[in-house]
C-alpha cells in the first residue's frame, strides 16, 4: 500500500442544532483555531476539516484517508475515552435538523482512548473513502456519537501537526524489450521480427505486444510510425513475421512495447529495432541480345548473345532463355524454355544447329534472375528466319507523267518467281512511296498499294504529292507464295512524279482614279504574277461595292483576261451614285485548270461628292443699327449628289472694326435655295463692329459644304450722343419768366442727328433740334417759371438713344422795379441804381462779370452826366444780348432806345430798360 499526503486547507465549526449553512465560521488555518466537538447545553458543537487530495499513480479503489489531529480532552465532558461520529463529504454544507453529519458519504465512528489535557495526535482511518485524486476538495465532519451524552467532549487544538494521509495502492509501467531486432536486413518477401527482455510492472502484468513501422528511401530520411500489428500474448520474448517495403530499395524499421493489464496508462517505452528490412530491387534484363546472323538455312548455326544485365540488391545467379516459332511470323506458339545458364557476368552468348524447316519464323527472349530469386523483365532478342529462295524485282518501273494536277499510271515489268521448284510463285506486287521538297531529301516510305497479279509485268493509277511543288518517287517489289520472308527486293522508279504548282495572284492590283465625280470610269493594273509549275492562262477580275465602305455586297465577275503575262490591265465602270466604293479583286489560272491559292484585292474607288458652293453676294441691309437688321445672300450652288439644305452663319465682334474677336456660332438655315436671309443682332456693346459670314452645307455632310463668305459691310451698335456742355454761370437770377439757358452739343460718334430735351422742373421737356456737334444753344422753357428751378438737358439721336445728363439750377428773381411813370415820375439816381443792381445779377446769370459803373451819388451827381449812366446800363444789358445771340443767333432782336442824345433825364429811356430786362 502506497500512501501519499493530503493538503489541510483549514477548520470551521459550528454550534447549534440546525443546518450548517454554506460560509458560516469560514474555515481558517488549523494553527489559528482551536474547536470542540460534543455538546454544551441545546448547542452541538461539529468541526468541519477542509482537505485536498492529490494527484497519485496507482489504483485508488479500496483506498482510504487516515487523519491524525491534535486532540485535548474536553474541560466539560472530563472523560480519556471518547466515541466521535465521522463523515467524509464533498462539499461543507451539512443536512437540516437533528443528526447534522451529511447523509450518503462515507463515514463511521471512532474512539479516542487516553486522552489527558494534553495535546496528544490522535489517528484513525476513514476505511469506506474511495477520494478522487488531483487536487479534489474534500470536508471531514466530526460531532458526538450519542444524543445523550452532554458537555464538550474533545477539543482539537489549533497547531501545525494536523495531517491527512492517501492510502492507495500503486502501479508501476511495464519495462520495453531490451533486444529488437529482423532476422534478415534485404529480403524478396517476408522475414521475422524478434524481440526480448520485456518486464512486468508492478501491478501490471505482460498482455502483449504493439508493433509500429516507418519507412524511408534512403535509411535516413523516415515517415512516419504506422501501427502494424498488436500480439496478445504474456511471455517477455516474441515474434511477429513482417514485410519488407512495398517499394524496391526502400528500408523499413520496426519498434515495440510491452503492454501491460493496468492499462494504457502503463505501457512501456517503445523499444526500436536495432537493425532495418531492405526490399529486394530487382536485377536488369540484358540491354542488348540478337542473333548473328538475320536468315539462316537449315542444319546452319546461329549464336545468340546479350549484354548489359545488372544485379539489383543481390547478385545475378543465372539466366533463363525461351524461344517460340511460327510459320507465318504472326501465329506463334508457347514459349518453351531451351536453357538456364548459370553465371554471374553480365553478359553472355549461346549458340545452336538450326534443324527447322525452311519458311519458319523464330523468336528468343532472355531475362536475369538473382540469388534471391528475382526476376528481371524479359529482354527480345528479335527474328530470325528459316529462308528460301526470294521473288525477283522487276527490272524497270516508272511513271507516265512527271508533272500532274491529278493522276498518273506507274508501270513495272521484268520480275520473276522464286526458284524452279514452285514454292515461292508471284502472287502479286506491292507498291510504296516517298516524297521530296526538292527531289533530293526525301521523307519515308509510305504503302501506296498491293496488286494481285501473276505476271511479270503490272501497272497502278499513282497521286503526285499533296503539297504543291513536291515531288514522288515509288518503289516495287514482287510479292511471291512462300511469304513476306521471300519477297524481293525493291525496285526504284526511274522518274519522279511532281504535283503542280498553283500560280500566285498579282502582289501589286491597282484601281485608279482612287476618287470619282464622273462616269465611274476606272482603270486597273496588276503586276507580280508569280507562274507554278505550268503555263498561266487566265486572269479572273471580280468587284463588290459598298454604301459608304463598310457593309461590303457580294462578288460579282468583271472578266476573265486571257493572258500568259505577268502584268496587265484592263477598264471597268464603277458605280456611279455619290457615297458608293466599288473594290475589285484578281486571280489566275495556269494551264492545268489550276487556280491561284487566293485573290489579290485592289485599293477601294470612291464615287465623291463635290462640294456646294458658297454664296456670291453677302451683305447686311444696314451698317448702323439699335436693333436687328437683316442679312441676305446669293449665288449658293449645289454639288455632285451634294443638294443644298441649308447655310450656316456665323459672326465676329470688333471693338474697332480692325482687330476680329473668335467667330461664333450664330445659327443654321435650312433653306434649299440658292439664297436666303437671316436677322441679325448688332454687337452688344456699343460702338462696337459685328462680321458675319455664310457657307452653304449640303446632304452630303460636313465634309462637302463650301467655303464661308464674309458679308460685304458690318453692322455696328449705335453709341450714344456725348453730354451737352452748359455756358458758364457766375450764379445770378434772372428777371425773365422763361429765362434762356446757354450751352453747346457735344460729338455724336455715329454722326446721327441729335435732339436737345430740356426738362425745366416738372414742365413738359422742350425739344430742339441739333444740326451737328458743337453747335450753340440757348433753349427756354415752355412755360413761366418763378423761384428757383432746377434744368436738365441732354441729347437724343435718331435712334432714340440718350447722352448723359447735365443739369443746372437757375433762380427767376420777380420784377420789382420801382414805378417810372413819362411826365409824372421825376427821373433820379435811385432809378438807375436799381438798374445796375438787376443788370449786375443778370449779367451773372450769363457768366459775365459786374459791370464797371461809373459812380453815381444821390442828390450829388449832376443830372448833367445822365446820359453816360443810360449809355452805361445800355452797354451792360448789349453785353447779355450779345452772349445770348452768341449761343442762338437773333434769340434777342436789337432793341430801339429811346433818343437821349438832348442829354434831358427821360422816364421813358429808364422804363423801356426795365422791360427789356424782364425779356433777357
Amino acid at each position: 500500500m502506497a500512501t501519499a499526503a493530503c493538503t489541510i486547507n483549514g477548520i470551521a465549526y459550528y454550534a447549534g442544532s440546525g443546518r450548517i449553512p454554506s460560509g458560516v465560521d469560514t474555515f481558517s488555518s488549523p494553527e489559528d483555531r482551536s474547536t470542540y466537538v460534543g455538546k454544551t447545553s441545546d448547542a452541538e458543537y461539529t468541526t468541519i476539516i477542509k482537505f485536498t487530495a492529490p494527484s497519485v499513480a496507482g489504483t485508488l479503489a479500496g483506498g482510504t484517508v487516515t487523519f491524525t489531529l491534535p486532540i485535548v480532552i474536553g474541560s466539560a465532558y472530563g472523560k480519556s475515552s471518547v466515541t466521535v461520529k465521522y463523515a467524509v463529504s464533498s462539499n461543507g454544507d451539512g443536512a437540516q435538523g437533528g443528526n447534522i453529519m451529511p447523509a450518503g458519504f462515507a463515514g463511521g465512528t471512532v474512539t479516542f482512548a487516553g486522552l489527558t489535557a494534553s495535546i496528544k495526535n490522535m489517528s484513525f482511518t476513514c476505511p469506506a473513502f474511495n477520494p478522487t485524486p488531483g487536487g479534489t476538495v474534500w470536508y471531514l465532519w466530526l460531532t458526538k456519537a450519542d444524543s445523550a451524552v452532554a458537555g464538550d467532549l474533545v477539543q482539537i487544538y489549533k497547531g501545525s501537526n494536523h495531517a491527512a494521509t492517501l492510502n492507495y495502492t500503486a502501479v508501476t509501467a511495464a519495462g520495453a524489450p531490451t533486444a529488437c531486432s529482423v532476422s534478415a536486413t534485404l529480403a524478396e518477401r517476408q522475414t521475422t521480427l524478434s524481440w526480448s527482455g520485456a518486464s512486468a510492472g508492478v501491478g501490471n502484468s505482460i498482455t502483449g505486444y504493439q508493433i509500429q513501422y516507418r519507412d524511408s528511401p534512403d535509411n535516413s530520411s523516415w515517415g512516419a510510425w504506422t501501427v502494424l500489428s498488436t500480439v496478445s500474448m504474456t511471455a517477455a520474448s516474441g515474434s511477429l513475421t513482417v514485410d519488407p517495403p512495398a517499394t524496391r530499395g526502400y528500408y523499413r524499421q520496426y519498434q515495440v512495447r510491452t503492454l501491460g493489464s493496468a492499462g494504457s496508462g502503463y505501457y512501456s517505452a517503445w523499444r526500436v529495432s536495432s537493425n532495418t528490412l531492405r526490399r529486394n530491387t530487382l536485377p536488369g534484363a540484358p540491354t542488348s541480345a540478337g542473333y548473328s546472323k538475320a536468315t539462316v538455312n537449315r542444319g546452319d548455326s546461329i549464336t545468340l548473345s546479350w549484354s548489359g544485365a545488372s544485379a539489383g540488391t543481390s547478385a545475378i545467379a543465372k539466366y533463363i532463355l525461351q524461344y517460340r516459332t511460327s510459320p507465318n511470323a504472326s501465329a506463334w506458339s508457347a514459349w518453351t524454355t531451351y536453357s538456364q545458364p548459370v553465371t554471374s557476368a553480365a553478359s553472355g552468348s549461346i549458340t545452336w544447329t538450326e534443324t527447322a524447316s525452311p519458311l519458319l519464323y523464330v523468336q528468343w527472349q532472355i531475362l536475369t534472375q538473382d540469388a534471391l530469386g528475382a526476376q528481371s523483365a524479359w529482354k527480345a532478342a528479335g527474328t530470325y528466319t528459316i529462308v528460301q529462295i526470294a521473288c525477283g524485282a522487276p527490272t524497270a518501273c516508272a511513271v507516265s507523267a512527271e508533272l500532274a494536277e491529278g493522276s498518273a499510271t506507274l508501270s513495272w515489268s521484268g520480275a520473276s518467281a522464286g526458284g524452279t521448284d514452285g514454292t515461292n510463285t508471284i502472287t502479286g506486287y506491292e507498291v510504296q512511296f516517298r516524297d521530296s521538297p526538292d527531289n533530293s531529301a526525301w521523307g519515308a516510305w509510305t504503302a501506296a498499294g498491293t496488286v494481285s497479279a501473276a505476271a511479270a509485268s503490272g501497272s497502278l493509277t499513282v497521286a503526285p504529292p499533296s503539297a504543291r511543288g513536291h515531288y514522288r518517287q515509288f518503289q516495287v517489289r514482287t510479292l511471291g507464295s512462300a511469304g513476306s520472308g521471300y519477297y524481293s527486293a525493291w525496285l526504284l522508279s526511274s522518274n519522279t512524279l511532281r504535283k503542280n504548282t498553283l500560280p500566285a495572284a498579282p502582289d501589286t492590283f491597282t484601281a485608279s482614279p482612287a476618287s470619282y465625280t464622273s462616269d465611274g470610269s476606272i482603270t486597273l493594273a496588276w503586276s507580280g504574277i508569280a507562274p507554278g509549275t505550268s503555263a498561266l492562262a487566265q486572269a479572273e477580275i471580280s468587284k463588290c461595292t459598298s454604301a459608304g465602305g463598310s457593309a461590303w455586297g457580294s462578288w460579282s465577275v468583271v472578266s476573265a483576261v486571257g493572258t500568259t503575262d505577268t502584268s496587265g490591265s484592263a477598264s471597268d465602270t464603277a458605280a456611279t451614285l455619290s457615297g458608293t466604293c466599288t473594290r475589285y479583286r484578281i486571280r489566275v489560272k495556269d494551264s492545268l485548270g489550276a487556280w491561284s491559292a487566293s485573290y489579290t484585292e485592289s485599293n477601294s474607288v470612291y464615287c465623291d461628292y463635290t462640294s456646294v458652293g458658297a454664296p456670291t453676294a453677302c451683305s447686311l441691309a444696314a451698317t448702323l443699327s439699335e436693333t436687328a437688321v437683316l442679312l441676305s445672300w446669293s449665288g449658293a450652288s449645289a454639288g455632285y449628289g451634294n443638294a443644298i439644305t441649308g447655310y450656316e452663319v456665323q459672326y465676329r465682334d470688333s471693338a474697332d472694326g480692325s482687330a476680329w474677336g473668335e467667330w461664333m456660332n450664330s445659327t443654321t438655315v435650312a433653306n434649299t435655295a440658292a439664297s436666303g436671309s437671316l436677322t441679325v443682332s448688332p454687337p452688344a456693346f456699343r460702338g462696337y463692329c459685328r462680321q458675319f459670314r455664310v457657307r452653304t452645307l449640303g446632304s452630303a455632310g460636313s465634309g462637302y459644304c463650301s467655303g464661308w463668305i464674309l458679308s460685304g459691310n458690318t453692322l455696328r451698335r449705335n453709341q450714344a450722343p456725348a453730354v451737352p456742355l452748359l455756358a458758364p454761370t457766375g450764379g445770378g437770377s434772372s428777371f425773365n419768366p422763361r429765362p434762356f439757358v446757354l450751352g453747346t452739343a457735344d460729338t455724336e460718334p455715329d454722326g446721327n442727328v441729335q435732339t436737345l430735351k430740356a426738362a425745366f422742373g416738372t414742365q413738359a421737356i422742350v425739344q430742339q433740334a441739333i444740326a451737328s456737334a458743337g453747335q450753340a444753344f440757348a433753349v427756354r422753357p415752355a412755360a413761366n417759371i418763378s423761384g428757383q428751378v432746377q434744368v436738365t438737358i441732354y441729347m437724343t439721336d435718331s435712334f432714340g438713344v440718350n447722352s448723359g445728363s447735365s443739369i443746372r439750377t437757375i433762380k427767376v428773381d420777380g420784377a420789382d422795379f420801382s414805378a417810372i411813370i413819362p411826365g409824372k415820375t421825376r427821373v433820379r439816381a435811385a432809378h438807375v441804381t436799381e438798374l445796375r443792381s438787376a443788370i449786375d445779377k443778370l449779367r451773372l446769370y450769363y457768366g459775365l462779370g459786374a459791370y464797371s459803373w461809373t459812380p453815381i451819388t444821390p442828390n450829388v451827381t449832376s443830372t448833367g452826366d445822365w446820359a453816360t449812366h443810360v449809355l452805361e446800363l445800355r452797354a451792360a444789358i448789349g453785353d447779355i444780348i450779345q452772349t445770348v445771340n452768341t449761343f442762338a443767333a437773333g434769340s434777342i432782336p436789337a432793341p430801339a432806345y429811346t433818343d437821349i442824345s438832348d442829354g434831358v433825364p427821360k422816364a421813358a429811356a429808364l422804363t423801356e430798360l426795365q422791360q427789356l430786362l424782364l425779356t433777357l
